[in-house]
């Protein structure tokens, strides 16, 4: 009789319903893409500094892809209460011209940097295509592209507006 009503009470506690939180998901608040052409390397540095919305539930798991070409990021890390920018762990999965860098936060601010080396040169030309994948959705999102020392007659494509110094 016993094994009947531990086999019951088994079957019983597998039928009700568990409750399970999904993860909101990841929006960004903010978003400045930073790009430097030749800056200390003969590639583009790139630079993410993510903002995760108020309405993050944490830990969060974020995944952004970056180009393949790129390999590993240069950096990932987040911004602690005291300020300062922290290394992170992250792993990466290659999918086609995408890597996907992943990695948890416990903090809503996020930095990633990685070197594009498909800066295209022909002679004093230089010709760099960006593409931001879309990865989330962003409230603000900010692009600013620095001008290498000693060039000139800098174009950029679509217009990002008047530069400045």
């Amino acid at each position: 009789m016993r094994k009947w009503v531990f086999a019951l009470f088994l079957i019983l506690t597998m039928l009700i319903p568990l409750e399970v939180h999904a993860q909101t998901p990841i929006t960004l608040s903010s978003m400045a893409i930073e790009i430097w052409p030749e800056f200390d390397q003969p590639s583009v540095l790139v630079i993410y500094q993510m903002t995760l919305s108020a309405t993050t539930i944490y830990p969060a798991a974020v995944s952004i892809r970056i180009p393949t070409v790129a390999g590993e990021p240069y950096a990932v890390a987040v911004r602690q209460v005291d300020g300062s920018l922290y290394t992170i762990d992250r792993t990466r999965q290659v999918s086609g011209e995408w890597a996907t860098i992943s990695f948890t936060t416990t903090t809503p601010e996020i930095q990633l940097e990685y070197y594009d080396p498909s800066l295209i040169k022909d002679g004093a030309s230089r010709h760099f295509q960006y593409t931001w994948p879309g990865d989330y959705a962003i409230n603000q999102l900010t692009i600013q592209v620095q001008q290498p020392i000693d060039t000139t007659n800098m174009r950029i494509s679509p217009s990002l507006g008047s530069g400045f110094t």
